[in-house]
């Protein structure tokens, strides 16, 4: 057996779990019977291994296409990096990695995820799309974020947060140029930090989002940032409407997502409900609060939810 220094064996570990994932989802793609492979179905040979058209396929459902790229081009890029993963499986193999602890954890990790993922998909998680009436309500009622979408432009002036009070906010209130802005604050000698900042109405803090719609060139919202606050001076905001032909696709991945999280919080409350779940070690005696735990997640899931919605229109 070759022998390989911890430096070797942690840079190898970090490719491995670049790759696993793909894998292992590509190995359980594979388990559908013991039938042997027409030679119609393999698309590529590395050494002794077999590439074939089912992992392909796998492959590129999972992969974002490059703009402009055909089919054909997109299969041939697909493929390449198939074979590339495969080159590399092949040689940690040979050297064994398969059976450090580490890649064992990261393995079995990610062999859980994909079961995990793939129960909640095929046995928990409604398979109907949200209905045209759902969808074109969202849209009504989220004018902000399409109808009447905006560009924002703004200043943000980053400031230490003890420094940001009444009177500082007073001052603030009567000013309409960030030049303006910054002069009060080198006035007050407060340390600050200042960029431009170019938002679309979805890439703002939903927090933000109502007090930018009504915003003003000139005026200032505020957000504190753990030991921060942050000022931002609008400086323009330009209409920049979507449709909601082109909406559609990001409001249903959006309300699929939310219907998503909610029947499986309630899924996992009944699992955990019936489950005997008994805390040892330094954890014994630990007794969770159920609903506090599924609030959390709850709360946790919507805050992606937000970011899967800001990303569906970016793409618009």
């Amino acid at each position: 057996m070759v022998r390989i220094r911890r430096s070797e064996t942690k840079g190898m570990t970090k490719v491995l779990i670049r790759i696993i994932l793909v894998f292992i989802s590509l190995a359980l793609a594979g388990c559908g019977g013991s039938e042997a492979k027409h030679s119609s179905q393999v698309v590529a040979r590395v050494n002794h291994a077999e590439i074939t058209v089912h992992q392909l396929n796998s492959f590129l459902a999972h992969t974002r296409v490059k703009t402009g790229e055909t089919p054909r081009e997109a299969s041939r890029d697909a493929l390449e990096t198939l074979i590339e993963q495969e080159l590399l499986v092949q040689q940690a193999m040979r050297e064994d990695l398969e059976r450090d602890p580490k890649i064992m954890l990261a393995i079995e990790d990610a062999k859980r995820r994909i079961l995990a993922l793939a129960y909640l998909e095929r046995k928990v998680l409604p398979k109907v799309p949200p209905t045209p009436e759902d969808t074109a309500a969202f849209y009504r009622e989220h004018s902000e974020l399409f109808s009447q979408r905006k560009l924002y432009r703004l200043q943000a002036f980053s400031i230490p947060a003890d420094r940001f009070d009444p009177g500082l906010q007073k001052l603030l209130d009567l000013i309409q140029t960030p030049q303006a802005t910054a002069n009060i604050l080198q006035a007050q000698m407060i340390d600050y930090q200042t960029e431009w900042l170019q938002w679309s109405a979805e890439q703002a803090p939903l927090e933000l989002l109502p007090r930018l719609v009504g915003m003003k060139p000139g005026d200032i919202a505020s957000i504190q940032r753990g030991k921060t606050v942050l000022l931002l001076q609008l400086e323009a905001a330009l209409l920049a409407p979507v449709d909601e032909e082109k909406a559609k696709p990001a409001i249903e991945a959006y309300l699929s997502s939310v219907r998503n999280v909610e029947v499986s919080r309630i899924h996992l409350n009944r699992l955990w409900q019936v489950a005997e779940i008994h805390y040892q070690g330094e954890f014994a005696g630990y007794e969770p609060e159920t609903m506090q735990r599924s609030n959390a997640g709850q709360n946790e899931l919507t805050s992606s939810d937000g970011r899967h919605l800001q990303k569906g229109i970016d793409g618009l």
